[in-house]
């Protein structure tokens, strides 16, 4: 009996609240699609770039070309868009140093210093290609 008791006085509670807010409530549900289309905006401006990434990273590992990633006007991740965009240079100019070394001196010769940081960059290549995966899963399962 005593639950059914407090269940009734808590139900009674509520009711008063609701019937003296109901301004506030009228306020809130009015504004909840407003921030609900506000925070999906936002969502794209950090996901869309992240996206991105990815698949740049996928082409990069398939060994394809790829230009530059740019960002669209309103996206965030600005610093990981430069920081990228230098790695990929750097990779660029490494490639082109491989190639006209292999051209002067043939394929026969060990680069060792070029491997070497072939294989760093790869390495952190992959690193990166991770952690955007695990930024994208974790903002997707926030939403």
């Amino acid at each position: 009996m005593e639950s059914t008791a407090q269940h009734i006085a808590n139900t009674r509670i509520l009711c008063q609240f609701v019937h003296e807010h109901h301004s506030l409530w009228f306020c809130a549900f009015a504004i909840l699609p407003i921030v609900l289309w506000d925070l999906l905006k936002f969502s794209h401006r950090v996901v869309g770039p992240l996206v991105r990434f990815q698949r740049t990273l996928e082409s990069l590992t398939a060994g394809e070309a790829i230009p530059e990633v740019r960002r669209r006007n309103k996206d965030l991740l600005y610093d990981l868009q430069t920081t990228f965009n230098q790695y990929l240079t750097s990779l660029r100019t490494l490639q082109s140093e491989s190639e006209l070394a292999a051209q002067k001196g043939g394929m026969n010769e060990p680069h060792s210093d070029h491997e070497l940081i072939e294989s760093q960059l790869s390495e952190e290549l992959q690193q990166l290609h991770i952690e955007i995966q695990a930024a994208c899963a974790s903002t997707n399962s926030a939403i």
